[in-house]
């Protein structure tokens, strides 16, 4: 083999440096910053906490009561986002055009979104079944429980009085929604429900209800 010298060795080093600093500049961009499209969001970390970039948009999120530190500063501030979003979902009372003739309904639970200011089936039940039993499980218990329902015929049968759970012998029922991810003919909504309920078994008083909605 040839031996390089001279220039030839200078331009080996130089190749080797450029192939290093992409490296360590790919290396980086993992950590901070992800894109998809023309679109990039970024993340940075000071003292008042993370800094979310997007397409202009800053937004400064605190840190929150469960914190992570990982090798990538996205992950931790979104990690934190989560939490910043679960608080703002936090309500007393829930609302939806169709539903209660648009008027408030009673309920320490978590709404969907900003614009979906009710108790959807499947979002409450995949979020708790996911994580949301640890962060707020009183909460997630309260959705899920309001998203049970007796029968609306009259006629439906009641079942046997079973005494070891303290509730009524009237059927009770897991709450469809509409659209076409979760309800009928799919009806995995009611699925879904009891993979976040599974969870929440801790009290007698809830943990009947999930096995009488199950049974019926």
């Amino acid at each position: 083999m040839p031996e390089v010298s001279g220039a030839g060795t200078w331009l080996v080093a130089v190749g080797m440096l450029a192939v290093a600093s992409a490296a360590t500049a790919a290396d980086i961009d993992w950590r901070t910053q992800v894109g998809y499209g023309d679109r990039i969001a970024m993340a940075a970390i000071d003292d008042a906490g993370y800094r979310l970039t997007s397409n202009g948009i800053e937004r400064t999120i605190p840190p929150g009561p469960a914190r992570v530190t990982t090798a990538s500063v996205l992950f931790d501030a979104l990690f934190a986002l989560a939490q910043a979003e679960l608080a703002d979902a936090r309500v007393a009372q829930i609302t939806d055009g169709a539903f209660n003739h648009g008027q408030p309904l009673a309920c320490e639970c978590l709404e969907t979104g900003e614009k979906w200011r009710y108790v959807w089936t499947r979002d409450l039940a995949y979020s708790t079944d996911l994580s949301l039993f640890r962060f707020d499980p009183q909460r997630a218990r309260n959705g899920l429980e309001f998203k049970l329902s007796g029968a609306r015929n009259a006629g439906v049968p009641a079942e046997p009085a079973d005494s070891r759970f303290p509730v009524s012998s009237a059927p009770t029922y897991v709450v469809q929604d509409t659209g076409s991810g979760g309800s009928w003919p799919i009806s995995t909504d009611r699925i879904v429900w009891f993979l976040g309920a599974r969870h929440l078994l801790d009290g007698p008083a809830f943990a009947g209800k999930v096995y009488k909605a199950l049974n019926d």
